[in-house]
C-alpha cells in the first residue's frame, strides 16, 4: 500500500517541482515574448520603409502624370487660338470678300 498511495511528504515534493516548472515556464515565455517583440518591432520598421518608399514612388508618379497633362492641356489650348485665329482671319476675309463683290 505504501508504494501505491501517495504520502503528504510526496505531494509536497511533487508541488514544489511542479511550482519551479512554472517559474521555469514563465521565464522562457517572458523570453519568447521579448524576442516576438522585437521581430515584431523590426518588421514594423521594415515595413514602414517600404511603404515610405512606395509613397515616394507614388508622388513621382503622380507629379510625372501631371507635369506630362499640364503639357498636353497647354498644347491643345495652342492649337484651338490658332483654329480660332484662323478661322476668324477666313471669316473676315470672306466677309470683306462678299462686301467687294456686293459693291461693285
Amino acid at each position: 500500500m505504501g508504494t501505491i498511495l501517495a504520502t503528504k511528504q510526496d505531494l509536497e515534493i511533487q508541488t514544489l517541482a511542479t511550482k519551479q516548472d512554472l517559474a521555469m515556464l514563465r521565464q522562457e515565455l517572458s523570453g519568447v515574448q521579448r524576442e516576438l517583440s522585437q521581430e515584431i518591432s523590426a518588421v514594423q520598421r521594415e515595413l514602414s520603409q517600404e511603404l515610405a518608399g512606395v509613397q515616394r514612388e507614388l508622388k513621382q508618379e503622380i507629379d510625372n502624370r501631371f507635369t506630362l497633362v499640364t503639357h498636353e492641356i497647354g498644347t491643345q489650348t495652342l492649337r484651338m487660338t490658332i483654329r480660332l485665329g484662323s478661322m476668324l482671319f477666313l471669316g473676315l476675309g470672306l466677309t470683306v470678300a462678299v462686301l467687294r463683290l456686293w459693291s461693285s
